[in-house]
């Protein structure tokens, strides 16, 4: 049975305490945890990624560059969705001499603002052409019928 977040706190955080012990304290370590659905049809499967194995490669983009997203786009009768991702680039520098970088004093200071301190590897990738945005317009669920039957008698007086 699902555990959501507002149910009764012991349910909730009984279940955090585990997912917690599981990420950290198993050896071997564990990466993921996957367990049948409860909402999905037989033989579905969630997956929980721990922390460890949950970080994303970053994109490659040139230094400089902006990304911007616009999900959708006006028409006559209101706004119609229309996911687009637009990454401006700064223009390409051509390269110095090989015998302007004598100097490595007079290079560019070292930018430490964006810095990535995060030691753990990258596990997963974004497929960038394969992306697609699904919108859940219903859920239906599967459901097995059985019969109530009921039964009358006469009671029956007890002597002891």
């Amino acid at each position: 049975m699902p555990v959501m977040p507002d149910d009764e706190p012991f349910d909730y955080f009984a279940t955090q305490a585990i997912a917690n012990f599981l990420a950290t304290e198993t050896s071997p370590a564990l990466d993921e945890l996957l367990y049948p659905s409860v909402q999905g049809s037989q033989g579905k499967l969630n997956v929980v990624l721990f922390h460890n194995a949950a970080r994303v490669q970053k994109l490659d983009l040139p230094k400089g560059a902006e990304i911007s997203a616009h999900l959708s786009h006006d028409i006559e009768d209101g706004p119609e969705i229309d996911y687009w991702v637009f990454e401006e680039v700064p223009p390409e520098v051509p390269s110095l001499p090989s015998e302007a970088h004598d100097f490595p004093f007079m290079s560019e200071p070292l930018d430490t603002s964006h810095r990535d301190f995060d030691e753990r590897a990258p596990t997963l990738k974004l497929d960038i052409p394969s992306l697609t945005v699904h919108h859940v317009s219903g859920i239906s669920f599967q459901t097995d019928a059985h019969s109530v039957h009921r039964h009358r008698s006469e009671k029956q007086e007890q002597i002891f």
